[in-house]
This record gives C-alpha cells, structure tokens and sequence, in this order.
C-alpha cells in the first residue's frame, strides 16, 4: 500500500480501503526524521479509531547514536500521548538481523490469526453444536410438540418481516440532520483550529498540499465522529430487534440450546467469515441469491463503507474550492488575507459533506436493518428445517435409538473440537 506520505489521490484511497481489511499496522519511521510527521500521526489516530493495533519502529537506527535515537524515540512517543496512545518503540536497521526478530515478536501472529478466525471457528461450533442437539431433542419430542414449535418459529418470521418494514419506513422519514451537523461542525471546529498551519502550507506548498492537508483534517474527524455515530446507530438497530431475538430462547426452550439469544445477539455484532468468503467467491456471479448474502458488519467496516465515498465527494469537490481559494490568494501572499480566504471556504466544505454523509446513513441504516432481518430469517429457518427433517426422520426411521445414538457421537467430537478452543 502506498506510504503515509504517498500522493494524495493514492494515499486517501487506498489508505481508507485497507483501514477495513487491514488487521495489523507496522509503522516505520527513519531515525533521521526526527519526529514522527504529522500526516503519519493522523493515520496512526484513524488505526486506533477504526480499533486495530499497530506497532511502530524506528528504522535507520545504524545512522545515528544512541543518544539520538533514544532522543528520536522520546519526541515520538511524547507526540502519541499527545494524542492519548502509549506505545513502546522498537529499533531495525538493516545491518542488524537481530532486530528484526523484535519487530516479528511485536506482531505475534498466533494472537492476529485469534483475532481473525477464532470467534468465527467457535460460532460454526457452537451452530454445529445447537444443530445436532435440536436433531436430538425433536427426536425425543412427538409430533405435535414440533409442529407448535414450528408454527411459533413462523410466527416469529412474521414479526421479523413487519419490525423490518415498520423500521425501514421509520429510517424514510429520519432526516439525520442531527447526525450530520455534528460531524460538519467537528470538521469546522478542526479546520479552524488548524488555521495557521493551512496558512503556511498555502503560501510555501502550494494548492496540491493544502488540499491534502484539508482532506488529512477532514478524514480524520470524519473516522472519529461517524465512529461513534454508526456504533450508535447500529447499537438502536439491534435493541430494537433484540425483543424478537429473545423471545426465541422461549420458542426452543426445550431444544437444548444454551444461550441462543445471547450468542445471535453477539454474532450481530461482529464479522461473519464465512458470509465474507462467501461474498468473495461470488463477487463474479450475476445468481440473485448469491447476492443476497450480505456480510453482518462490525461498526468498523460500515464506516469504512461511509467514510470513503465521503472522502472521495470530498476529493471530487475540493480542487474546485481550493482552485478559487488560491485564484484569491494569488492577489495577495499576506498571511492575513491568505487565513481570510481559507477560512471563506469551510462553509463550502461543510456543506458538500453535510448533503452526503445524510444520504449514505440513510442507506447504511437501512443496509444494517436488512443484513440483521436476513440472518434472523436464515436462522429461524434453519431451525424450523431442522425440526421438519428430524420429524421426517422419526417417521420413516424405526430404530430412533440408534439415530440418537450417531448423533450423539457427533455431538462429542464437535465438543472436543471446541473445547480446543477456549
């Protein structure tokens, strides 16, 4: 991926792309540097926003003493407080080996493969756990306990159906007005808070700097404010249908299934691999069913989905804005009409951002309902499917002890399996 100091066109796009789908960070700085820069800085504060880990290292380290590179290592880490991140630092150098084996270490892959698969791993368990249990259990019931168990699980899909509906109507009418002005505002606020700076870099860098220096700015309040908004979003999302996840635990009360609520509740909630790989195998495929099949998105990924064609309105819009700014500036290189100029065009900005990040909550918002009502469909259906194959079963099969008995065995190497796991 292009450096944190690439060219601006590469270095939005394709920093904001691998925010989603990166899972660990290395930065690297040269000893001779000095410091960190202040571009480098800004993505390292979009890392931790978007809750990934990074480790950060002095690089070059055979150029300088260890004075000064204890020096370097000092004014870094002051600069990562300052913005409230503690961080060890590391040095490598290429004549040095050695080093390299700390910066391996710093990653600790066992721990980054954990935190990619392994609650993934122990959900097929769990589901594959709760499958073979509710076979059990349906072949222990009669008939007619499985077919009100069936005819509630539909009962639920009904209501499923109607909250998605009543919600999606809801978000029609939700202006998100409130939404928008607090992130435009913070864009505002930082953008003044930066004048003297974008003043600098106007009348030495020309139009090209001064534009990435807005949009290093604007993105990075962006992440931050439209973080927590999204979260919240999500979180209103899921509590309203949480009352219809619940009830399930009722519904298969006597199924055997510890904590089916709690569990749908927590998968909600975090990324779905296999719905990912899924997605990935298809990506080619014109199957409409195919496409059906959305990913359940942590808070960070649907941000990712939003900030980035934020920015790149932004990167559509900002030459124009910044081109008049410096048609005025070119008049005058004072300092005080150069800040005047600057801060002519925030409100310009504000609103080309304000409009967007309106239209895309409200098509995230309704993305979120549809990918929960979808998984809460699939789900109830599975479980009705499985009770109506387990009857079928028990109707055609005349020696259901032993059909208890496989499935039993099944059930202890999926236990073995995953009690590895913990």
């Amino acid at each position: 991926m292009p450096g944190f100091d690439s060219p601006l066109e590469n270095h939005n796009r394709a920093i904001m792309s691998y925010l989603d789908k990166g899972i660990y960070y290395v930065a690297l700085v040269p000893v001779d540097s000095g410091t960190i820069t202040k571009s480098m800085l800004t993505q390292i504060k979009n890392i931790v926003n978007f809750k990934k880990d990074f480790s950060i290292f002095i690089t070059k380290t055979d150029l300088r003493s260890e004075i000064n590179i204890k020096e370097v290592s000092k004014e870094i880490k002051n600069r990562l407080e300052d913005i409230d991140i503690n961080k060890d630092i590391a040095y490598i150098n290429q004549n040095d080996i050695h080093l390299f084996d700390s910066m391996i270490k710093e990653l600790d892959p066992e721990r980054l493969f954990d935190s990619v698969f392994i609650d993934a791993i122990k959900d097929m368990c769990y589901n594959k756990y709760n499958s073979i249990n509710i076979k059990i259990s349906a072949l222990k019931k009669d008939k007619n306990e499985n077919d009100r168990t069936i005819e509630a699980l539909e009962d639920s899909l009904k209501e499923i159906k109607k909250r998605k509906s009543d919600m999606i109507e809801e978000i029609e009418t939700n202006s998100y007005e409130k939404e928008a002005n607090e992130v435009i505002n913070q864009v505002g606020k930082e953008l003044n808070n930066n004048i003297d700076s974008l003043v600098n870099i106007a009348l030495s860098g020309g139009s090209e700097l001064l534009k990435e220096e807005i949009l290093n700015i604007i993105q990075s309040v962006t992440i931050e404010k439209l973080g927590k908004i999204v979260e919240k979003l999500n979180n209103d999302i899921n509590i309203q249908f949480s009352n219809d996840i619940k009830s399930l635990d009722e519904i298969l009360s006597g199924y055997n299934i510890n904590e089916f609520s709690n569990k749908l509740l927590n998968v909600l909630e975090r990324f779905d691999i296999q719905t990912k790989i899924k997605n990935m195998m298809s990506t080619n495929s014109d199957d409409k069913t195919d496409k059906k099949y959305k990913t359940i998105t942590t808070a960070f990924a649907v941000l990712t989905d939003i900030i980035h064609p934020a920015i790149e309105i932004l990167i559509i819009y900002l030459p124009e804005i910044i081109n008049l700014c410096f048609t005025l500036i070119a008049k005058s290189k004072q300092k005080d009409e150069t800040r005047s100029q600057i801060l002519s065009q925030i409100p310009s900005i504000k609103r080309k951002l304000r409009q967007h990040i309106i239209d895309i909550l409200k098509k995230e918002s309704e993305e979120r309902i549809n990918i929960i009502s979808q998984s809460l469909d699939e789900e109830l259906n599975k479980k009705k499917n499985e009770i109506e194959e387990t009857q079928k079963q028990f109707d055609s099969n005349n020696n259901i002890e032993e059909l208890i008995k496989n499935y039993q065995e099944k059930l202890n190497l999926v236990n073995e399996v995953s009690n590895s796991l913990y």
